[in-house]
């Protein structure tokens, strides 16, 4: 028995079941396909936050390694003034004499100022006649006694003032005492980074640590230390061989 079939289809030559059947593949195919692109679509989504969080990704990486470099930056700068402060603190040990020498000088100086100002009192009292010459070698002789003296400049002084006194004794006498300040040393001062430096650059292969610390006089613990400052500095390098102790070189 054939099933009915609508009509214009007997016209292709179709009967109902296979206009059936062909219907039933073309929605399968529409629905495969809808399917598909709901795939593509989704995808697609997917792709884009993929790529959306790896910019994100990149962008944190990168802020990241900016703070990362400024803290580099910090240290580094932290690290060299730290180098500094120890290069400066060991050359401020060596300059300690001189630091000496000129305290010495000041003191000079404010005595040279005091003896002054009491040679001038003792002029004006001359000139006013409120001392006589007895009260006035009496008072120059206390003052040369509160006034450290060589021998000789104390003998020519007394001499002076056992002399008739007046102003043009005083004056000559002024000279005399006069303090010559004492003449700090201007000749450079060698650190022990400055001898570091140059026997590391004398050597042109480097110098063992033992050697160098032979060669200044000092432990090895200290040198080393010294040593590793300096390499902070950028001032020497310092080789850590595989066997052996470490090489110092020059920069």
């Amino acid at each position: 028995m054939k099933l009915f079939v609508p009509k214009g289809c007997e016209w292709h030559g179709y009967d109902f079941g296979s206009f059936l059947n062909i219907c039933w593949h073309r929605w399968l195919f529409i629905a495969l396909l809808f399917i598909a692109l709901a795939l593509c679509v989704r995808i697609k989504v997917f792709a884009e936050d993929r790529w959306f969080e790896n910019q994100l990704m990149k962008k944190r990486k990168e802020a990241a390694e900016k703070i990362a470099k400024k803290i580099v930056k910090k240290m580094e700068k932290k690290v060299a003034k730290e180098s500094e402060r120890k290069i400066a603190k060991a050359i401020e040990k060596k300059l300690e004499p001189s630091r000496t020498e000129l305290e010495m000088e000041k003191q000079e100086i404010r005595k040279a100022r005091r003896l002054e100002k009491k040679i001038k009192e003792l002029e004006k009292k001359l000139e006013e006649k409120s001392l006589t010459e007895e009260q006035l070698k009496d008072t120059l002789m206390r003052l040369l006694e509160s006034i450290k003296l060589k021998k000789e400049a104390r003998e020519k002084v007394e001499k002076k003032v056992k002399e008739k006194i007046d102003v043009k004794t005083i004056d000559e006498i002024r000279k005399m005492l006069a303090v010559k300040p004492i003449a700090v040393k201007t000749e450079k001062i060698e650190t022990e980074f400055d001898r570091i430096i140059n026997l590391i650059k004398k050597s042109k292969k480097g110098i063992k640590l033992s050697d160098l610390a032979k060669k200044l006089k000092i432990e090895k613990g200290k040198v080393m230390e010294w040593c590793e400052t300096l390499a902070e500095s950028n001032l020497i390098k310092i080789e850590y061989p595989p066997i052996g102790e470490p090489l110092i070189v020059k920069k």
